[in-house]
């Protein structure tokens, strides 16, 4: 039993997709073709701003030291592997301190937004500076967003805030928006 708790709306949209499943498998044999299935609300807009490249040396050069310092974080960053055996690594940058505590995950991940939308229980699509992202909130705690840079890879940002007043969807869009400017457009452009 997966005892994993999960937001109110990804558990209803669950339920929602079962009971979907449920009714289209529980009919008798028909001639009539299936209805068309109603459109889905969780697919990321296509990317018009330029392809970014995924490949970088140094995880942790994502976001420069100026960019994260201004970010507000004040410890140095670290390499981190998460996803036991997904090879999602990437680089922490953090606050912590007696007011805020605070971690952003930065990591340019090679696999294509909708796998990667799909293995995290992304549902919330958005655009960001023309590029297409899937996101997935639980309020004042966590923020993860997953950008499509590139075909076949993905830019992925997370933020926990543990304790004080931040915002984990504002620390995840200033993250994003420095990752962004500094990976390197991939050859060949779109």
């Amino acid at each position: 039993m997966n005892k994993e708790r999960r937001t109110g709306s990804v558990r209803k949209a669950i339920v929602a997709a079962s009971l979907l499943l449920v009714a289209g498998c529980s009919g008798g044999a028909t001639t009539e073709p299936p209805p068309s299935p109603p459109p889905t609300t969780n697919e990321a807009p296509v990317r018009s701003a330029p392809a970014k490249s995924i490949e970088v040396p140094d995880r942790c050069s994502v976001v420069t030291e100026p960019q994260w310092r201004q970010l507000g974080a004040t410890d140095s960053p670290r390499e981190r592997e998460v996803g036991e055996g997904e090879g999602i690594v990437g680089c922490d940058y953090s606050r912590l301190n007696e007011t805020d505590d605070w971690q952003v995950f930065v990591s340019a991940v090679p696999k294509p937004l909708p796998e990667l939308a799909e293995r995290t229980s992304l549902r919330e699509p958005l655009d960001f500076s023309g590029y297409p992202a899937m996101k997935r909130s639980s309020g004042d705690v966590d923020c993860i967003i997953a950008f499509d840079v590139a075909d076949g890879g993905t830019l992925l940002v997370q933020s926990q805030v543990l304790e004080g007043s931040a915002d984990p969807c504002q620390l995840t869009s200033g993250f994003a928006e420095a990752a962004l400017s500094n990976l390197p457009d991939a050859p060949g452009g779109q």
